[in-house]
């Protein structure tokens, strides 16, 4: 297992890995601030999910 450095993370949005929303400031050095939604999308698929509450 590997880290990935920010640039890394920036080179690969939508490409080897998607987040949305992606809030301006989530992405520091090798960290990567994420938050819950209310939707999920399956890219295999490429539809969305229903979320069970």
């Amino acid at each position: 297992m590997s880290v990935l450095s920010d640039q890394d993370i920036i080179r690969e949005l939508g490409k080897g890995i998607v987040f949305y929303p992606l809030k301006p400031g989530s992405i520091k050095a090798c960290d990567l601030c994420l938050t819950a939604s209310e939707y999920a999308y399956a890219i295999g698929l490429k539809k969305c999910l229903p979320i069970d509450k």
